[in-house]
């Protein structure tokens, strides 16, 4: 019962991560003058990254210990792209 618990919370978190970004999306294009298509690829990032990375997180855990995320200001589009890649990543 605690096991399907902690998994309904995990994914629970995983939307509600997914569903801030797609949040975001309107202010992205405002911030950097961007297309719907090319900030939509910052929600497809994020969504990728973490979709790749929860399988492998206990290997990475056992590997490294375990990490915080990264913060950072993103001056460009193409940052705000990889930034949101790597925090899905680090977020598993």
């Amino acid at each position: 019962m605690a096991v399907m618990v902690v998994v309904i919370f995990g994914l629970f978190m995983v939307v509600l991560d997914i569903t801030i970004v797609n949040i975001a999306i309107p202010n992205l294009q405002t911030d950097f003058g961007a297309s719907l298509s090319d900030v939509s690829w910052v929600s497809t990032g994020y969504s990728l990254a973490e979709g790749i990375g929860i399988p492998l997180t206990p290997y990475f855990s056992a590997l490294m210990g375990t990490s915080g995320s990264i913060c950072c200001c993103w001056p460009s589009l193409r940052l705000a792209r990889l930034s949101a890649a790597w925090h899905g990543a680090s977020r598993c």
